[in-house]
């Protein structure tokens, strides 16, 4: 009998909302900016001059475009432990993995593209922002995306105040009929303001791409021929006052600010009709609107003009060596199990995941604190077991976890050494009367790393942890198994290098009695096939159950009694299986398998995790748990990824994380999976493990989606006649791949932590407070394309209950002809779909969560007009009356009277 074990790591790297902890906005100068250099990188001091020079000018991009209301204020440049210049060292916590931008090789779906990894919802911040050495160092980039620094104000918006893109990007049209105009409607290019002027051609592939005027095509729903582009017009061409969108069109010259809904500036109005990803996925609100409702600007900041000097201050480090200080608590309640399985956990970290030219030192706690190993490099097996042997003899005494912290300082401080940058590893199973001693902490800047070890939990060692900017875990369910997975989570590399790291690939635990055999399996795929470790820990101090692991071919590993077998080389791929057997004593024991990358040059499959919240205190909240599989740049599509989620009661619920597009999936196959959770059973900690599985129709796709740089393709000069840019009308970076979208690859497992959060809302409510998710793909069609009378069809995956689970009680449907955005602001004043308009589908009786819903409705009361433009809106509502927000709007256009193909 076997189940997954849960571990807690809050305020996890790959958390994607604790990106910003440490990039804060006072005095309208953002403080603590970090651009990480990623290791594969040579060593290019005209790299930094670059970043330099690029963030001086965003930085007064960036102070034009908040109207005066933010700069780059302090930059910190982090260079890798490989580049060898006379740098100072990183002493502040920076690091790869929580860097805002990183500077890495080209990704090579977009080649050097920049772009932000962004998978949350509208106005919540993004991942990190992806530039490239070429980027930076040549021109050419410049003349595909604009001045630089423009780019990157661009990219920081994705990232920092969470808007999307206004131009269309892939999967969203680039032309639609808008009815702003010209009552009868007028073809448009997807853009933001609609005032921006410009020509659509075609450049005709049958006469060497030779620019023609665009045609509509009825075989393309009356669009301009595929392969149309919009070249704006050139600076004489445009509205005298014309200076947005950075979010549509970043490259013109005139363009400066954000699409707004000022009516006194109706030339840079924001374009609600364009269907682009920002309007569905922002409720048609303007990027401003969005932009000024963030926590930069709601209460603070306001615009300050009287600042003149809005340059950067840049610092430029070196990622330093490992520096871990283990702080064990050697009290009295850690006798028994709790203190084999530390023993157990810490000899693991030492001997297989802290890697090598770290240094490590160990101090004991109880009621005062001892000093067991001075600070030491591990560079042999042979410095591994020595610090082995230093670990604490069994516990005793009473707990004085700040005399722990104070001589781990020391421990960093030996020798007139800077502690500075150093991490101390506390773990602890309880209280203690003598508060920490935070101030010494944050006066040395010492990260510090807590592991709450049973369901005690200490809120002065958690604050201090959090001030410290160091990661805290919970492993309440008190097993060996999550205690491992904890030490091996703060072991990952930090620094990009993902050549460096051992991947969990499986967990396991198996409850025993004497004289008993059981058995598991696992896989270790061709990415991640060397320097495996087959570890075993189990709960009794008696005599130590056997275990034997077999590889596909049946050779035999591991046939003895030790915790853990390390193999250096490459092993066999496939499907292996292991054999425990107990003795005379009943025994828990736990399984996890790890390994390494198999070689350089082929990424391995990669599974992150993140939370969308760390705290949740009030009911009618739900937490969003994030998984993201890739191998390298590609994104993994179609894994069965589970999270098991555990109450500090015990109860354990498994959710199905889903990559569809719907809410709170903002894209679908993007490698990005999600769910609501809701399922709070008690108060206190929840800890959370996620699963990644590949099968057999687990494929890596070559299509990713991500926030990009809008493409200059040139512009109309004033005689009409086009200048194009020279590297081509579409962007050869993104449009360049070839070859089959999606490969199929081999079974895979992965298991991670995303991160835990705590809930002090009420236990178990009796009463339904949460609501239906809101439905985010929302899609309208023809059912005849020849004959709008026959019916438009609907489709939208189905919300739950509560939030994406369960089953909705009912739908509403509304549309409007006139102003259709309005059904997002005034849902009421749409027209209701009734029950006998719906010829397919049911609104009383939704389906489950997650199915994809199809309505056929007819319509009867059309207007009588060569064109009319509708929009379609709806929301659920569940058995207790809980109403989901307002859908995005479904825009159509109905032709009574087909255009002319012209």
């Amino acid at each position: 009998m076997s189940q997954f074990q849960i571990l807690l790591l809050l305020f996890a790297v790959s958390s994607a909302y604790g990106l910003f902890e440490s990039v804060t906005l006072v005095d309208n100068r953002y403080e603590g900016i970090v651009v990480a250099i990623n290791p594969s990188v040579p060593e290019n001091p005209f790299i930094i001059n670059e970043i330099r020079d690029v963030f001086t000018d965003a930085s007064s991009v960036l102070w034009e475009s908040t109207e005066h209301r933010a700069y780059f204020g302090t930059v910190t440049i982090l260079v890798p432990l490989t580049w060898k210049g006379n740098y100072n060292l990183a002493t502040n916590g920076e690091v790869y993995a929580k860097a805002d931008f990183v500077v890495a090789d080209p990704n090579p779906m977009f080649e050097s593209v920049p772009y932000t990894e962004q998978y949350t919802e509208c106005g919540q911040p993004g991942e990190f922002i992806h530039l490239t050495p070429d980027f930076l160092l040549k021109d050419d980039y410049a003349q595909n995306y604009g001045p630089k620094g423009k780019t990157v104000i661009h990219e920081w918006a994705h990232l920092r105040w969470g808007v999307y893109d206004e131009y269309a990007t892939e999967g969203y049209e680039p032309f639609y009929y808008s009815t702003q105009i010209y009552d009868q409607g007028y073809v448009e290019a997807t853009r933001c303001p609609l005032s921006l002027a410009g020509h659509t051609v075609y450049p005709n592939p049958q006469n060497g791409n030779k620019l023609e005027a665009c045609r509509v095509n009825i075989s393309n729903n009356y669009m301009p021929n595929e392969g149309c582009v919009f070249i704006p017009n050139g600076p004489y061409g445009q509205p005298d006052d014309l200076d947005a969108s950075l979010m549509s069109h970043q490259f013109m010259d005139q363009v400066i600010h954000f699409c707004h809904d000022d009516p006194t500036d109706p030339t840079n109005m924001h374009n609600k009709e364009a269907p682009n990803e920002h309007n569905r996925l922002c409720g048609q609100k303007s990027v401003w609107e969005i932009i000024m409702s963030s926590p930069d600007f709601r209460y603070a900041n306001p615009p300050n003009p009287s600042i003149s000097d809005v340059t950067p201050s840049f610092s430029i480090v070196r990622k330093p060596t490992n520096r871990y200080v283990l702080v064990l608590d050697g009290s009295g309640s850690m006798a028994g199990d709790r203190y084999e399985s530390m023993m157990q956990a810490a000899t693991d970290f030492i001997m297989n995941y802290v890697t090598f030219n770290s240094y490590m030192g160990i101090v004991e706690f109880d009621s005062q604190s001892y000093i067991l190993s001075y600070m030491m490099e591990i560079n042999t097996n042979a410095d591994r077991e020595f610090l082995v042997s230093k670990l604490p003899p069994p516990p005793g005494g009473s707990t004085c976890i700040g005399c722990g912290i104070q001589s781990g300082i020391d421990v960093l401080e030996r020798s007139g050494e800077n502690p500075a940058g150093g991490e101390l590893i506390v773990l602890t199973d309880g209280e203690e009367n003598t508060e920490p001693l935070v101030h010494e902490v944050r006066d040395e800047k010492v990260v510090v790393n807590s592991i709450f070890f049973g369901p005690s939990v200490n809120d002065d060692l958690q604050k201090l942890t959090e001030d410290s900017r160091g990661l805290w875990y919970s492993n309440a369910l008190d097993n060996g198994l999550g205690l491992k997975e904890t030490f091996k989570q703060i072991a990952l590399t930090t620094d990009g290098d993902l050549y460096s790291n051992s991947y969990q690939i499986y967990g396991s635990t198996h409850s025993m009695g004497s004289n008993e055999n059981d058995y598991g399996s696992f896989i270790i795929d061709s990415s991640v096939s060397k320097d495996s470790v087959f570890s075993f820990s189990w709960s009794s101090s008696g005599i130590a159950p056997t275990f034997t692991v077999t590889s596909p071919s049946g050779k035999p590993y591991c046939t003895n009694t030790g915790s853990s077998c390390y193999n250096p080389s490459v092993v066999s791929e496939g499907q292996w299986s292991y054999h425990i057997q107990t003795s005379s004593s009943s025994q828990v024991v736990s399984v996890m398998i790890t390994s390494m990358a198999s070689s350089v040059g082929t990424p391995p499959i990669v599974a992150e995790a993140g939370l969308s919240a760390t705290d949740i205190s009030t009911g009618g909240q739900a937490i969003v748990v994030y998984a993201k599989v890739t191998q390298g740049y590609q994104a993994i599509t179609g894994a069965i990824v589970d999270a098991k989620i555990a109450s500090t009661g015990g109860v354990v619920t498994t959710l199905r994380l889903v990559d569809t597009g719907s809410a709170p999936d903002v894209r679908e196959n993007d490698g990005i999976y999600s769910r609501y959770f809701t399922q709070f059973s008690d108060q206190g900690r929840y800890s959370v493990t996620v699963h990644g599985v590949g099968n057999g129709t687990t494929v890596r796709s070559k299509k990713s989606k991500v926030s990009a740089a809008a493409y200059n393709p040139g512009y109309v000069k004033p005689d009409g006649t086009i200048e194009q840019n020279p590297n081509g009308l579409t962007d050869p970076n993104i449009h360049g791949n070839q070859g089959t979208d999606a490969t199929e690859i081999e079974a895979f497992s992965r298991v991670v932590s995303p991160g835990g959060f705590s809930y002090s809302g009420p236990p178990s409510p009796s009463v339904d407070n949460f609501p239906p998710s809101s439905v985010i793909d929302l899609k309208a069609s023809q059912l005849n394309a020849f004959d709008p009378k026959k019916g438009v069809v609907l489709t939208f995956t189905a919300p739950g209950n509560d939030y994406d689970s369960g089953t909705a009680s009912s739908y509403e449907i509304r549309y409007l002809y006139t102003n259709p955005s309005q059904l997002k602001t005034n849902f009421e004043s749409g027209i209701e779909v009734t029950a006998t308009a719906v010829v397919q589908g049911d609104l009383s009786n939704p389906e489950e969560a997650n199915v994809v819903e199809r309505f056929v409705i007819n319509i009867k009361d059309i207007p009588q007009k060569d064109l009319v433009t509708v929009g379609f809106a709806m929301r659920a509502t569940d058995s207790a009356g809980n109403t989901a927000s307002v859908s995005n709007v479904a825009m159509m256009n109905l032709f009574l009277r087909p255009p002319p193909e012209s």
